[in-house]
């Protein structure tokens, strides 16, 4: 959705810009990063919103909510707003300079990472421009304009992530990740708190320790192993309570007889209910006049193709059945390594 130009455009990219940046202070608590710096000193706070570190890695990240209406980034635009001179600054640094967006931009996403793959300028030109935009995209960022020459481009381009992410997914899986890793409140709520943390905390390094010494003021606590075993077990018991059902419903699929398949003779399918005296039918065939041996003949061929189209349909329904059991547990496994991982 587009926001309105004024006041509101900004209070929308307010949004995107915080929702970004508490899933990455989500993940220093995790332990997937070592801090993260809103608003940071110096160089580093030069055209990004924050410094995001790893091992041996510091990433420096800006946000762009949207260009206006456009369906998505070019070099021109980014150029506008600066983008590519923040990138040359912070790359040339030694830094890695990640531009993120709602709007996505496929061909720059492809020349940084064709970048990265190529082992020079030299092959990147021969062999990673395979199509007009790529080429006419390279021969943009290298002009004079711009970045100046191929060497700077492709150098600039090697250290650049271009990325997109739909706001509303990131708000709802900062919720998920709020709600397995903190007590206190419901992840919507944890999340929130996490976002006027943040606001509280400008310009000072964010590691896990200082995280967690400040969520008492937000009614926060990192979970525990209980709060781990909790949900664990509300998996399990929701996972084993639909596989009770599904495995009823198969034992109850391989036991019936379908109407097609019963005959008066007391046997289940088609080919039982075709064994009655065969002296019967012959002497029956004997008596029959041509025309009415044909319609024996047909309605006997239909008889045993529906039998046939049952079976093979209760065959392939708890097939189906099976196969959903063994991917429904195989999910459930994968869920609680996460959670495991998750919470510590």
């Amino acid at each position: 959705m587009s926001p309105r130009p004024g006041g509101e455009s900004d209070k929308f990219g307010n949004r995107h810009e915080g929702a970004w940046t508490v899933r990455h202070l989500l993940y220093v608590l995790n332990g997937d990063g070592e801090s993260i710096t809103v608003e940071d000193v110096g160089d580093l706070a030069e055209g990004v919103e924050f410094t995001y570190r790893r091992v041996g890695v510091v990433q420096v990240h800006q946000l762009k909510r949207q260009f206006g209406t456009a369906n998505s980034w070019t070099v021109k635009a980014l150029h506008s707003m600066g983008i590519w001179s923040s990138a040359r600054r912070h790359v040339e640094a030694g830094r890695r300079f990640h531009f993120v967006s709602t709007v996505p931009s496929r061909v720059l996403q492809d020349l940084c990472d064709f970048a990265r793959r190529s082992a020079s300028l030299r092959t990147f030109v021969d062999h990673w421009l395979p199509n007009q935009d790529l080429q006419g995209a390279f021969t943009e960022l290298s002009s004079p304009g711009v970045l100046g020459s191929p060497e700077v481009a492709w150098h600039v381009m090697r250290g650049t992530w271009i990325e997109w992410h739909d706001e509303r997914d990131v708000v709802q899986v900062n919720a998920s990740l709020a709600g397995l890793l903190l007590d206190g409140g419901t992840g919507s709520l944890a999340a929130v708190g996490l976002g006027d943390l943040v606001l509280n905390n400008l310009g000072v390094e964010l590691t896990a320790t200082a995280i967690k010494d400040r969520l008492e003021a937000y009614g926060l606590r990192r979970a525990t192993a209980a709060r781990r075993d909790g949900v664990i077990d509300q998996v399990n018991a929701i996972t084993d309570g639909w596989s009770a059902s599904v495995e009823r419903e198969l034992r109850s699929a391989g036991s019936e007889v379908t109407a097609e398949q019963y005959r008066p003779d007391g046997r289940a399918g088609p080919e039982a209910s075709l064994e009655p005296s065969r002296a019967r039918r012959s002497a029956g065939h004997a008596q029959a006049s041509p025309a009415a041996l044909r319609a024996r003949r047909c309605r006997s061929a239909a008889t045993t193709s529906r039998a046939s189209s049952a079976s093979e349909r209760s065959t392939a329904s708890g097939a189906e059945s099976a196969m959903s059991l063994t991917l429904a547990k195989s999910s459930n496994s994968r869920f609680l390594a996460a959670s495991s991982s998750m919470i510590r």
